[in-house]
């Protein structure tokens, strides 16, 4: 597998697929109609046509994953994964941005020993246990002693859209959801 097509939300079909009933008549149906197209990738069916048995790893960095598999996929900004019936779907929120439309699988470099657990039993207790470090690093040049002030650069030009908001939503996984908590 060298590539993943990447499937786009709200496009229309280009071509008529025998039985495709029209989007505006699916509530009088009550039959549901897909808002995203399929995929015609076959890249993961064998040579003689027949699917083949994978499984995904989703990880926000590839190190959590290096000791499972070595080939991954790297989401772009506006990107959606989606895994259904073990098939992958890449959606993209934006149809003309003009990156490309095809994923490709890359090779990691990086080995297990690199990474390097230490004397913890998984990745997520290291990340606990270095929080504190972590946050030294993220604040670094980024508070004033002197004035009592800390600036988070690249913000303020999105303040005036920040102050208007009524509610702001994070989406995370893992360590970074319970910092969204926090």
């Amino acid at each position: 597998v060298d590539f993943v097509d990447v499937e786009f939300g709200g496009i229309a079909e280009e071509r008529e697929i025998p039985g495709q009933l029209d989007a505006a008549a699916a509530p009088l149906t009550g039959l549901e109609v897909p808002k995203l197209r399929r995929s015609e990738s076959r890249a993961f069916l064998s040579e003689d046509g027949l699917p083949q048995q994978i499984e995904y790893f989703l990880a926000s960095d590839p190190s959590a994953v290096v000791e499972h598999t070595k080939t991954v996929l790297y989401l772009l900004d506006d990107d959606i994964a989606n895994i259904r019936e073990g098939e992958l779907r890449i959606h993209r929120l934006r149809r003309d941005d003009g990156i490309s439309s095809i994923r490709s699988i890359q090779t990691l470099e990086i080995e297990l020993a690199e990474i390097m657990k230490g004397s913890f039993d998984h990745f997520m207790q290291k990340e606990i246990y270095e929080q504190p470090e972590s946050v030294v690093n993220t604040m670094r040049g980024r508070v004033n002693f002197d004035s009592h002030k800390i600036t988070l650069g690249g913000l303020k030009t999105y303040l005036p859209t920040i102050r208007r908001c009524r509610r702001i939503v994070f989406i995370a996984c893992g360590t970074s959801y319970h910092s969204a908590l926090a």
